[in-house]
């Protein structure tokens, strides 16, 4: 394991197996595909440059692994078996908004900052706690806490900013959802919503999007302290270490990062870091300025320069190996 600095300016990788020369291919390759757009996709599941926004990986257990080859934490439950103890226990998934009726389409689907399409998202977990749009920009994110009524079937969100939404819940079947925002002045807007995974885990703050593993994103409104800050910075390490574990605990084919604040450049046996120069601004803004952005990233190279993290010496998956190095990260910065 080796941690160095590449000829590009600002650009910090830490590598599981890397030799100098072949760091400085890699440094040559990283300059060249910067070019690529950020929906490039490699089919081998390794990452030559700067992190796009969906990758495909190619994992499968082998014969090495088993069933609990992950922490005891992340254990899933099938959603199907579990929906069939309470209806507050099916709705408890994460939703994905998929359709909505015209007249309110582009209030849904669309930022109008960036003037993009958005895919907005409703998890609601067994503890009754709730994150909304966990994958859109950041003034979309809520996080809060979620109550049914049974009688009308009203689903109440209450958030932690102090503001709140209802939904009216007019027809289900285990994969959909037909749902009535009602909004202000008798206004109701028309939304369908589907769930696209299999499981959920058995303890809900093992999951990476729920309210506890996103305080992180969640802007404070004050200068914080070098103490406040490096509990912020663990909780973004924490999240991406608990994404990783998601992602391979599931077998999931893809890692889609479209949405989520990052600094990071992901490779396969390493993990770097963007140029400080280009940070995004959607990680910039999960801080109170630019000046305390800056400062965790340098606490995140001070981490990949001093410390010795421990790589996995016969790895069986790139995900899980990532997975497990970012355990480590977050554990340095306690």
């Amino acid at each position: 394991m080796s941690a160095q600095k590449n000829a590009f300016p600002g650009i910090l990788c830490l590598f599981s197996r890397m030799k100098g020369s072949l760091f400085l291919w890699t440094a040559i390759l990283l300059f060249h595909s910067s070019c690529l757009t950020k929906q490039a996709k490699r089919r081998d599941g390794q990452i030559p440059g700067a992190s796009p926004d969906t990758l495909s990986v190619t994992h499968s257990l082998t014969s090495t692994e088993t069933d609990d080859d992950y922490p005891e934490e992340m254990a899933l439950v099938s959603i199907r078996l579990r929906g069939l103890t309470s209806f507050e226990e099916f709705i408890s998934q994460t939703w994905t908004f998929e359709d909505a009726d015209r007249a309110h389409w582009d209030e849904i689907f669309r930022d109008s900052t960036t003037d993009t399409n958005i895919v907005p998202q409703l998890t609601l977990f067994t503890d009754h706690a709730v994150t909304q749009d966990a994958k859109c920009p950041p003034d979309r994110l809520r996080l809060g806490k979620w109550r049914l009524n049974k009688n009308t079937r009203k689903l109440q969100l209450s958030f932690s900013d102090g503001s709140s939404k209802t939904y009216s819940i007019r027809k289900f079947s285990p994969k959909s959802l037909a749902l009535g925002w009602e909004k202000a002045h008798g206004d109701v807007a028309d939304i369908d919503a589907v769930c696209k995974e299999e499981f959920v885990y058995m303890h809900p703050a093992s999951d990476p999007f729920h309210p506890t593993n996103q305080q992180w994103r969640i802007r404070p409104k004050k200068v914080e302290t070098d103490g406040e800050l490096r509990r912020r910075v663990r909780g973004f390490v924490h999240f991406f270490a608990l994404f990783f574990w998601d992602t391979y605990v599931k077998s999931n084919k893809d890692i889609d990062f479209d949405g989520l604040p990052k600094c990071f450049v992901w490779y396969n046996g390493g993990i770097g870091m963007q140029p400080k120069s280009s940070l995004e601004k959607g990680w910039i803004d999960c801080f109170y300025s630019g000046d305390q952005a800056f400062r965790a990233y340098d606490m995140l190279g001070d981490i990949l320069e001093s410390h010795v993290l421990k790589w996995p010496e016969h790895p069986t998956s790139w995900v899980k190996e990532t997975a497990q190095v970012l355990d480590q990260m977050a554990e340095k910065l306690k």
